[in-house]
């Protein structure tokens, strides 16, 4: 509707009486338009956990390395398992 009204090069009230559309109506809509273009679409998208294994050199020892979808962290090696579960589950939303 509000594609026609456009192209048709007229102004709004003369467009709605050659349409059959009261002035109101024509605004409510361009109204509704608007706000449901500015919703947000939320949209759920799996995600795969990929982890890579490294195996560091002695010189690196205590440190755990995750890599994965262009993110690295590096970690203590005594590291928490709570903290480590709730961090690959985060960076798993990534």
């Amino acid at each position: 509707m509000y594609r026609e009204y456009l192209e048709s090069g007229k102004t709004i009230k003369a467009w709605c009486e050659e349409n059959g559309i009261a002035r109101t109506t024509f605004h409510n809509r361009l109204r509704q338009m608007r706000e449901a273009a500015l919703e947000p679409k939320q949209e759920i998208v799996p995600v795969s956990a990929c982890v890579e294994e490294t195996h560091t050199s002695p010189a690196n020892t205590g440190t755990i390395r995750i890599s994965g979808r262009g993110i690295t962290a590096e970690l203590p090696q005594d590291i928490s398992p709570d903290l480590l579960t709730a961090l690959l589950k985060g960076l798993s939303s990534c």
